[in-house]
C-alpha cells in the first residue's frame, strides 16, 4: 500500500515556503535542487502547494519586487532576506489566492516575529497595508 502523504496546514506552508524562499535568497540554489532537499526533509508530507508556489514566486520574482520597492521606504536590496522572502510570498498569495487580506497580513506579521529581525514585523505590516491601499 503506497504511504499517503500528510497534508500540511496553511500556517506549516507558509513556514516552509519561507524556509525554501531563504534559501534562494542566501544561495544559488535551483528551483529543482531546492525542491527536491525539501521533499527529503518533509518525506511524510504533501509539499506540492509549496513546489508550486515556489515556483510562481520565483517566476513573478521582478514584479513583486517593483511592488515592494514602491511600497516601501527602504531600498530593496536594504531589506533583509527573511523580510524580503515574507514580501514576496505574502504579495504573491495576495495576487493569487482568495484569502482575506488581513489574514495574509497576520500570518506574515506571525513569520516575521517568528523568524524575522526584533522590530520587522512592524516593517512588514506597513509595507504589505501601503501595497493593499494602493491596489
Amino acid at each position: 500500500m503506497p504511504l499517503v502523504k500528510k497534508k500540511l496546514s496553511p500556517t506549516k506552508t507558509r513556514e516552509i515556503l519561507l524556509q525554501a524562499l531563504y534559501q534562494k535568497e542566501i544561495s544559488d540554489i535551483s528551483n529543482t535542487n531546492l525542491i527536491n532537499q525539501f521533499k527529503k526533509a518533509y518525506r511524510e508530507f504533501d509539499i506540492s502547494n509549496v513546489a508550486e508556489k515556489l515556483k510562481g514566486i520565483n517566476k513573478n520574482n521582478d514584479s513583486l519586487n517593483k511592488n515592494i520597492a514602491d511600497n516601501s521606504s527602504i531600498e530593496i536590496k536594504s531589506i533583509g532576506e527573511i523580510e524580503i522572502s515574507i514580501l514576496r510570498q505574502s504579495i504573491f498569495e495576495i495576487e493569487n489566492s482568495d484569502i482575506d487580506y488581513p489574514i495574509v497580513i497576520n500570518e506574515a506579521v506571525k513569520l516575521a516575529k517568528k523568524f524575522g529581525q526584533e522590530d520587522s514585523y512592524r516593517f512588514i505590516n506597513g509595507v504589505l497595508d501601503s501595497y493593499i491601499a494602493a491596489r
